[in-house]
C-alpha cells in the first residue's frame, strides 16, 4: 500500500535507465498504411505486466508527476474502445479503460484536456509470451489544438513484453548485484497526418513565450542558454558512448515520459512485494462487487451525475441485478473495504472460520462506524463480507434503498451535534456518565471510519477518546476544516511535543507547501494531543488526495490519557464558546 522512497531507511536504489533510441526505420507493430506509429525509445525493465499496467494506470490519474503544469486530473466515465484498434492488432484484450480531464495549473493559460488511457493484456497467460499496451488517447482534432503541457500527438503507446536473452546489457545490467531485468519497455507515437515531416512541437515557435515545463526541452529557434538537460542518457542503437539529444522538443518529452514509467514501476514493483495480499484481496472484492456501478444519469436525462457521489446506474427495482461494472470511485471504495479488512486482521485477534477465508479474521468487537457514509457503497461492502458497523449521514441517500435489507438496516439518517455529545468536565469524562453520552453513537470496542467525511474529519481525534478506552481509527481526508471554520493556512508548525516524530509530521509528505500538506500535518498533531501516535498510509486511489491516516497505536496512559482529555475537551468549550458550530440541516434533492 505504501511505496518505499529511496530516503527512507531501508529504502532503494533504482538501476540506472538506459534506453535505446530506435532508427526511424524500425517497423512498428501498432503501425498501418493509414496509421504510421512512430516507435521512438526501448528499455530493459525489472518489472512484470502486472506492475506495468498499475504503474501507468497511478500515472494516468496523476498526470501531474509527469508535468508541473498540470494540476490534477478530474475522473470521466469511460466512453469505448470501440474506434481504437492497435490492441487488435497485437492480439491483446481490453482490460481496463481510465477517463480523465487533465486540469491545468494556470487555467487563464492552458486548456482542459480530456484524455482516455486504455488498458490491454495478452489474452492467454503465457509468462514468456506475455504482452501489454496502454494508450493514451486525447481528444484533439489538430497538433495545434494540444495544450502547452501536452505533446501533440495523436495518441501515446506504451508497450510491455516479455524479456528475451538479447534484451539483457551485461555492461548496465548485473543480475547478481540487482534484481533481474523482466521485460522490455519501450514508447510510439502517432503523429498527425498534417505534419509528417516536420517536428511536431515546431508547430509552436511562434507562440507567445510562456513558463517551461520540465519535459518540454530547449526552445525551438530560441536561446539555447534556456535549454534544460535531459533527464536521461540515451544509448545510440548503434551501441558506442551515448549521445545527447537535445534537438527534439517531442524526442525529449517521450525520453521523459518513459524514465517516468521505469523509475515509478521499478518502485512500485520494489513496494508490490508488500501489497500482494492487499491486491489479491482487492481484486477478489472487486469481482465479487463488480455489478455495482458509482456512474448514474440524472433523473429525465442521459448527463451521467458527478462520480464522486458513489451512486448506481438506474436498475429499477431493487431485485434486478445492477449493471456495469465498478466505476473509479466504486473501486477505491473497494480498495479501501480491502485495506480496512487487513488492518483488522493485524490489530484484532481471530476468530472461528466460515465459509471465507476473511471469516477467520479479526475485526473490532464493537462493529465500525463509518461517519459521514455517503451512499454507503463501504458500508455495503463491508456488511456483505460479514463485518458488522453503520453508516451514518445527514440525509438519506438515493442509492439506499437499492441495497439488499441487511445494507439498508445498517444506514443510518442523523443530523449530528457532536459538542452535545461531550462532558462539560474532565472529572464527568472519568466517572463515564454525563448528559448527551447516550446519544453518541460512538461507543466502546468500536472503530471509527471517515471516508472523505469533510467537516468531521477533524472531529474524529477527539470524538475516539469518547469510550472508556479510547477506540482506533481510519481517516481519508478530503475538504479541509478544523472544529468549526475552514483550514485556510498554507503552513503548520507543530508546537514541541515529546512524542512528535523522528522526521516530524512532514516527514514523506509532498515538498514545498499546500494547504493539503499543512492540513494533514495538523490532523497528526491533533491526533498526538489526543494520545494516538503519528501514522499515515499513501493510499493507492484515484483521487490526489489519498493519504490515510491511522489512529492504532497510543503513546498516551494513566495521566497521560487525562491530559489528553483535558486537551480534547478545551478544544469543545472554544467551539461551543465560539458558537460557530452549527448542526447541519437538510436540504436539496436527496442524491
Amino acid at each position: 500500500m505504501a511505496l518505499p522512497s529511496a530516503a527512507d531507511p531501508g529504502g532503494f536504489s533504482t538501476p540506472p535507465f538506459s534506453p535505446r533510441t530506435l532508427p526511424a526505420s524500425t517497423p512498428s507493430p501498432l503501425a498501418t498504411q493509414s496509421e504510421p506509429w512512430v516507435e521512438v525509445l526501448v528499455s530493459s525493465c525489472h518489472f512484470g505486466l502486472n506492475v506495468f499496467l498499475a504503474t501507468l494506470k497511478e500515472l494516468c490519474l496523476h498526470p501531474e508527476r509527469n508535468s508541473s503544469l498540470i494540476l490534477r486530473a478530474d475522473p470521466l466515465p469511460p466512453r469505448g474502445a470501440a474506434d481504437v484498434h492497435e490492441g487488435d492488432r497485437l492480439g491483446l484484450e481490453l482490460v481496463e479503460e481510465v477517463g480523465v480531464r487533465l486540469m491545468p495549473k494556470q487555467p487563464k493559460r492552458d486548456a482542459k484536456l480530456e484524455q482516455r488511457c486504455l488498458f490491454y493484456r495478452s489474452k492467454d497467460e503465457v509468462p514468456d509470451q506475455e504482452q501489454g499496451l496502454v494508450l493514451y488517447v486525447p481528444k484533439l482534432s489538430s497538433a495545434e489544438d494540444a495544450p502547452f503541457y501536452y505533446p501533440p500527438v495523436q495518441r501515446l503507446a506504451f508497450r510491455w513484453e516479455a524479456a528475451e536473452d538479447e534484451d539483457v546489457d551485461p555492461e548496465s545490467e548485473s543480475e547478481s548485484e540487482g534484481p533481474p531485468v523482466q521485460g522490455k519497455i519501450s514508447l510510439a507515437y502517432l503523429p498527425w497526418p498534417e505534419t509528417p515531416a516536420t517536428p511536431l512541437l515546431a508547430l509552436r515557435q511562434n507562440k507567445i513565450p510562456r513558463k517551461r515545463s520540465p519535459l518540454a526541452g530547449p526552445p525551438i529557434g530560441g536561446d539555447e542558454s534556456e535549454s534544460i538537460p535531459p533527464p536521461a542518457t540515451i544509448l545510440s542503437e548503434s551501441g558506442g558512448l551515448p549521445e545527447r539529444k537535445s534537438d527534439d522538443r517531442l524526442q525529449r518529452t517521450c525520453l521523459a515520459l518513459l524514465e517516468r514509467l521505469y523509475k515509478h514501476g521499478y518502485g512500485t514493483m520494489v513496494g508490490y512485494r508488500k501489497r500482494v495480499v492487499h491486491d489479491d484481496l482487492y481484486l477478489v472484492l472487486k469481482d465479487r462487487h463488480r455489478h455495482l456501478d458509482s456512474r448514474a444519469p440524472k433523473p429525465g436525462s442521459t448527463k451521467v451525475e458527478d462520480v464522486k457521489r458513489h451512486v448506481f446506474k438506474d436498475a429499477g427495482l431493487p431485485d434486478d441485478p445492477l449493471p456495469s461494472d465498478l466505476s473509479h470511485w466504486g473501486s477505491q471504495d473497494v480498495a479501501v473495504a480491502a485495506f480496512l479488512m487487513l488492518l483488522w486482521k493485524e490489530m484484532y485477534p481471530g476468530r472461528a472460520g466460515g465459509g471465507e477465508e476473511w471469516d477467520a479474521w479479526g475485526r473490532p468487537r464493537g462493529g465500525f462506524v463509518d461517519l459521514g457514509c455517503g451512499n454507503g457503497l463501504l458500508v455495503h461492502i463491508l456488511t456483505s463480507e460479514g463485518y458488522d458497523g453503520k453508516g451514518y449521514e445527514l440525509r438519506a441517500r438515493r442509492t439506499w434503498p437499492l441495497y439488499p435489507p441487511k445494507t439498508q438496516g445498517n444506514l443510518v439518517e442523523l443530523p449530528i451535534d457532536f459538542p452535545s455529545w461531550f462532558p462539560d468536565t474532565v472529572d464527568q469524562w472519568q466517572t463515564g456518565s454525563w448528559p448527551g453520552k447516550e446519544s453518541c453513537i460512538v461507543r466502546d470496542d468500536c472503530f471509527i471510519i471517515g471516508n472523505h467525511a469533510d467537516e468531521i474529519t477533524p472531529w474524529i481525534p477527539l470524538l475516539s477518546l469518547i469510550p472508556s478506552t479510547p477506540v482506533p481509527s481510519l481517516s481519508l481526508p478530503c475538504c479541509m476544516h478544523t472544529l468549526d471554520a475552514s483550514f485556510d493556512s498554507l503552513t503548520f508548525s507543530a508546537p514541541p511535543h515529546a512524542h512528535t516524530p523522528p522526521g516530524g509530521f512532514e516527514e514523506g509528505l509532498e515538498s514545498g507547501q499546500s494547504r493539503y500538506k499543512a492540513y494533514l500535518m495538523w490532523l497528526g498533531w491533533c491526533g498526538l494531543m489526543c494520545g494516538w501516535e503519528w501514522e499515515k498510509e499513501p493510499l493507492r486511489v484515484p483521487s490526489t488526495r489519498g493519504w490515510g491516516i491511522i489512529a492504532r497505536k497510543r503513546w498516551a496512559s494513566g495521566d497521560e490519557d487525562r491530559a489528553c482529555r483535558e486537551w480534547a475537551l478545551e478544544q469543545v468549550q472554544g467551539v461551543r464558546t465560539r458558537g460557530n458550530f452549527k448542526v447541519r440541516v437538510k436540504e436539496g434533492k436527496d442524491h
